[in-house]
């Protein structure tokens, strides 16, 4: 138990910092790849002004995310946004440690915890895109429901027999994680509500593709704490920041 105390001493952002870092570096990467020097004037670049969709891939400051974004025209430079994003939701207490079966394991972990957010907003242009290499800069608040789904995260305390159980601090055998299956059928939902606010920086030169890079915060609120660890302050009231890329196609010609 001292080996773990050790582990548990540790900065509790770090692993949290680690995430973030690896988001925001892959991020800059994609961006470095495809924004040029303003300045070269191209005749084909031409403000758009129709609907948009597009995918995306994220790093928020407490994990990850995937999600589609319509968005429709409503005046030259303004639209209205419908946007579904799938997110991890991790503690900053959650340390993976070796596990003697499997992949490693996260000691004291309740439930794996995931959040649907499902938002409306507005898409403000700020600046357009007017010559070659040129970047849209785009203002965006937005708000919406959430859901999060707590998917209890059971160990693997008889190897012999597959013999799993939940986090016990009075058990100290845990060989490994069990498989992501085991406790699917006690899955708990959470809803919530969430607002937040972005900065979007389109910069594709292509006339009928988007790429963009969004930066930007939001403030999550749940019915009732997140139970993510077992003895550990689990709350309810989340703010996070967050980098995301997206990729998408104009629906109508620019």
């Amino acid at each position: 138990m001292s080996k773990l105390n050790r582990i548990f001493n540790k900065d509790i952002f770090s692993h949290t910092k680690i995430r973030w870092h690896l988001g925001v570096s892959f991020l800059f990467c994609v961006f470095s790849f495809h924004v040029h020097g303003q300045g070269d004037f191209q005749d084909d670049v031409r403000v758009f002004y129709g609907n948009e969709i597009t995918g995306s891939i994220g790093a928020y400051t407490n994990g990850f995310s995937i999600g589609a974004r319509y968005a429709k025209r409503k005046y030259a430079l303004e639209k209205y946004i419908f946007e579904f994003q799938a997110a991890s939701i991790h503690h900053p207490k959650e340390i993976k440690i070796p596990a003697d079966v499997g992949n490693r394991l996260v000691y004291g972990k309740s439930n794996s915890t995931f959040t649907f957010m499902f938002s409306y907003g507005k898409q403000l242009e700020k600046y357009s895109k007017l010559d070659k290499g040129s970047v849209a800069v785009r203002y965006i608040p937005f708000g919406g429901f959430a859901l999060a789904l707590e998917k209890p995260y059971y160990y693997v305390v008889d190897v012999e027999n597959n013999l799993y159980e939940r986090f016990d601090a009075s058990t100290t055998t845990k060989f490994g994680k069990a498989p992501f299956h085991v406790g699917l059928d006690e899955i708990t939902f959470v809803p919530g509500v969430f607002l937040g606010a972005s900065i979007n920086f389109e910069f594709s030169n292509q006339n009928m593709y988007i790429q963009a890079l969004e930066f930007g915060a939001n403030l999550q609120i749940y019915a009732r704490p997140l139970e993510i660890m077992h003895e550990n302050k689990n709350q309810m009231i989340l703010p996070t920041l967050f980098i995301i890329y997206r990729y998408g196609k104009a629906l109508t010609k620019r």
